[in-house]
């Protein structure tokens, strides 16, 4: 072995650690002179070494610094420094091993032509991670097996990035590739991964897939800026020259071809049998013959194209400037794409090219004014049974066409060229991804055979109906109605559109099924299930409707993580039970953003409901209603923003009545807004609610002006509930009986514990506004240690005080705080006003810095002792109107 360094006795910290890690989080972010001006001269003084020299297991034992050479415990190669200016050796050679290693951390510049950063031959089981390779002729692994190159920064090099020529198994991924002539080159290479590069301003091609390098998965990589510098073929963002690979997820964008001939091109294919998904491919440009172009396939046979976007491709020559490109190609298939903004035609097929199947894409706005596709070959297909493309421009052609089965038009799309082909199902609608369908019915398994793209009925297998979109404007139907089933089924990734007074998905007595990443938009219920148990509906959005989601004698449903705007009701339980609704967001209804009727033992947590609008009809606006129900569950759901609109009992966050046993726990009930409505506008209101428990709550800066409005919490004709650590906060009332923070009206044997009331007010006019705690007419009510301050009352009476107790016996307060409230009239302001109250007790309370009296009492049999009153304005800090 030559030029050994025994790295364990060296422990060397190098500066190239800091500035490596420096460059590769710059990556992008460089502009083109900053890209090639990386100084080594800092890291070059740090003492360099010598090239690597390691050919078999033994010399990498005894180079390493550390480790056994197994999967657990691999030897380690690091921080070296390896300027090789003055050598004509490769930076780092390794060959003919077995052992498990790694070489991480290290710097290797300026080797000489034909020799490399890193030369791997015949190794297997190497890992190289972490380094930096800077002009050298390129990364080179050759005749190699389970290679992983990762997270390596590679800039300038004469011939290619990272090159693998008769190597299997590797995995190269998120390597950033600078400025190299060539970014990742695979020749007689099968069966490897690129996976999540960056790769940029290469000179000649991105990504090349050379002969036999076949069942390589290239996914989730960035190919930007590839540009020709001469000749043909330059500028390419991936060249594909192989058979049977897969590209996923990738994005190809910004190739320059400059003059050059077939340059500039996002994908070059001479392969067949390839397999291209989900890839965007955008602003390739050039002005020679063939440059331009998105994706160009030359003698190129069997390969599939499927959801790829090709969009704004420009040329200036002679079949330039396309989206697609097919010359001598054949049965090819591209389906479900978009093909948009290109300068000359969308897709084109020459002479030569035939057998090529194009359907279900959306052809947007290419070739200016002019037809958007070509097809001069033979045998070529533009639909598939009645299913076309979408054309934007299709009523240009065809102005006065008409609608067939909310499909496709009565009227064909003429294809430019030589073939005469039409497209005679032209789709009238597109979405990306969806087979436009009929509305669908199942009553059995046998249904369920005839519609599912696959699946057997079990809980294992369930059946999938998947990617359709249903239209069924004019047509009566549901977009889907599933009726007296128990067979396992899940239905995905569909949209339903337009159904009038019909619902998008409609089951009744079913059981078993999933229905996940919908869209419904625009019908009368996006999803109604009536009878039916053991239904999950998640990750879905419903729009544009009556009802978005409707259980009715529903049980075991779980609704997870859906969206509802823009409905009347967003969800609504009737007669439901055992249900649960987790982490659904609902926005913009204008009536109720969830309804529960008559229902019990549900669960609703982790939901945010926000900017419902009331109308012109009582009880609108609310964010959410729980009516004649028991055994709910209301837990960390925020409301907010519910709006009243011009009748009483709107614009309430939360509307509850005849129940009992409800627990609301970490919630909030903040900024909603009840106008000049009656009864609206509160936080939270509640009539007759038993045995019931608030906990944790916000009720905050609730507004309205009319009585009985506005208030953080208004609970009345109520008994036996429990309040604690709550907090009403910023409610603003300008009328009677608003503004309050805790209003408690006939709401016998309630207790409030450890709540806080703060900043509530009333401007205008109104008593009994504007007060932290009001207890009318309510027997029994316990207020243990708790706050109210800085309450702001008027010129009114009862107003701005800290704890008003009227008409009211059995009261206890014991341990609360009530200081620095504030009124401007007779009996505002005070710190607590007892009246017409008997035998409350009132026990080691604080009350200070109220703008009245600190206490205030005019009842019979009430006990007061241990409380500290202090710093009160008025001339008393207590009065006694009764017989106490």
């Amino acid at each position: 072995m030559q030029n050994r360094i025994d790295m364990r006795a060296r422990g060397k910290v190098l500066i190239f650690v800091v500035l490596a890690c420096f460059v590769v989080a710059m990556g992008f972010a460089m502009n083109d002179d900053e890209k090639n001006t990386v100084d080594n001269a800092a890291i070059l003084e740090s003492n360099p070494d010598s090239p690597v020299y390691i050919e078999n297991n033994q010399d990498l034992a005894e180079f390493a610094s550390s480790g056994f050479g197994t999967p657990d415990d691999p030897f380690i190669i690091e921080n070296l420094v390896i300027d090789c200016a003055a050598y004509s050796d490769n930076g780092i050679y390794i060959r003919d091993t077995t052992a498990h290693f790694i070489v991480r951390n290290c710097f290797v510049s300026n080797t000489q032509t034909g020799r490399y950063g890193i030369f791997l031959l015949r190794v297997k089981h190497g890992t190289i991670n972490g380094n930096a390779i800077h002009s050298t002729y390129s990364l080179y692994f050759r005749e190699c097996e389970n290679i992983s190159i990762n997270n390596n920064y590679i800039q300038d090099n004469r011939d290619t990035g990272i090159f693998l020529y008769n190597t299997t198994y590797a995995t190269i991924q998120n390597n950033t590739l600078d400025s190299n002539e060539k970014g990742i080159f695979l020749n007689l290479s099968p069966n490897n991964t690129i996976r999540s590069n960056k790769i940029s301003g290469a000179h000649e091609v991105g990504i090349y897939i050379s002969s036999s390098s076949r069942f390589t998965r290239v996914e989730n990589n960035t190919v930007q800026g590839t540009r020709a510098t001469s000749g043909l073929y330059g500028g390419i963002g991936m060249y594909v020259m192989s058979e049977n690979n897969t590209f996923i997820d990738n994005f190809v964008l910004d190739n320059d071809g400059d003059s050059y001939d077939y340059s500039g091109i996002g994908l070059l294919v001479f392969g067949d049998g390839n397999h291209f998904k989900n890839n965007t491919v955008a602003n390739s440009t050039g002005s020679g013959e063939g440059s331009g172009v998105g994706f160009l396939f030359s003698s190129a046979s069997h390969n599939t194209l499927a959801l790829n976007t090709v969009r704004d491709n420009t040329g200036g020559g002679l079949l330039s400037g396309m989206g697609m490109l097919f010359l001598s190609s054949s049965n090819n298939k591209v389906n479900w794409s978009i093909i948009q903004g290109n300068q000359n035609s969308g897709i084109a097929l020459s002479a030569s090219a035939s057998n090529n199947d194009i359907w279900l894409n959306g052809f947007y706005d290419n070739n200016g004014s002019g037809i958007q596709a070509c097809d001069n070959g033979t045998s070529n297909s533009w639909h598939i049974s009645n299913r076309g493309n979408y054309w934007s421009d299709f009523l240009l052609v065809n102005p006065g066409a008409t609608p067939l089965n909310n499909i496709y038009w009565g009227a064909n799309y003429s294809i430019d060229g030589s073939s005469g082909s039409f497209d005679l199902y032209s789709l009238i609608t597109y979405h990306h991804g969806y087979l436009p369908s009929y509305p669908i019915t199942i009553h059995d398994t046998a249904d369920f055979q005839a519609y599912a793209s696959s699946g057997s009925g079990t809980r294992e297998d369930p059946f999938i109906l998947e990617n359709l979109c249903i239209n069924t404007t004019t047509m009566g139907n549901n977009g889907i109605t599933i009726v007296g089933t128990n067979d396992f089924f899940t239905i995905r990734h569909c949209i339903f559109e337009d159904t009038d007074s019909y619902f998008g998905i409609y089951f009744s007595d079913v059981s078993n099924g999933f229905i996940e990443d919908c869209t419904c938009f625009k019908n009368y219920g996006g999803v109604y299930l009536f009878k039916c148990m053991d239904i999950s509906v998640t990750r879905s959005i419903v729009n544009d409707t009556v009802y978005g989601f409707y259980l009715y004698q529903t049980n075991n449903t779980l609704l997870l993580r859906n969206e509802v705007d823009t409905s009347d009701i967003g969800i609504y339980l009737r007669d439901a039970h055992f249900n649960k609704a987790i982490e659904n967001f609902i926005h913009d209804c204008v009536e109720c953003g969830f309804d529960h009727s008559y229902s019990s033992w549900n669960e609703i947590s982790g939901n945010l409901i926000m900017d419902i609008t009331g109308t012109s009809t009582s009880f609108t606006g609310v964010g959410i209603q729980i009516i004649f129900s028991e055994h709910v569950k209301l837990l960390n759901t925020t409301v907010m923003r519910c709006q009243a609109g011009s009748n009483s009992y709107s614009g309430n966050g939360g509307y509850m009545i005849h129940c009992s046993d409800i627990t609301i726990q970490d919630c909030a009930f903040n900024l909603n807004d009840g106008g000049l409505e009656y009864k609206s506008g509160n936080g939270l209101y509640m009539e007759n609610i038993t045995s019931s428990i608030i906990k944790n709550t916000q009720l905050c800066d609730n507004a309205a002006g009319f009585t009985d409005s506005g208030n953080g919490l208004y609970l009345l004709s109520s008994s036996s509930n429990t309040i604690s650590n709550c907090i009403a906060a910023g409610n603003y009332g300008t009328d009677s009986e608003t503004g309050n923070g805790f209003y408690l009206f006939i709401a016998d044997n309630t207790t409030l514990l450890d709540c806080i009331a703060r900043h509530n007010q009333n401007h205008v006019s109104g008593d009994y506004a504007g007060n932290g705690f009001l207890v009318l007419g309510s027997d029994n009510v316990e207020i243990n240690n708790c706050t109210s301050r800085d309450n702001i009352g008027t010129s009114n009476s009862f107003t701005g005080i800290g704890v008003l107790i009227a008409n009211s016996d059995g009261a206890i307060m014991v341990n609360s705080h009530l200081h620095d409230n504030l009124g401007s009239s007779i009996l505002s302001g005070a710190g607590m006003l007892s009246i017409s109250s008997d035998q409350g007790e009132f026990i080691g309370n604080h009350v200070h810095g109220n703008d009245d009296l600190g206490i205030y009492v005019n009842g019979m049999e009430n006990l007061f002792y241990l409380n500290n009153l202090t710093n009160n304005s008025y001339t008393w800090q207590a009065q006694d109107y009764g017989n106490n």
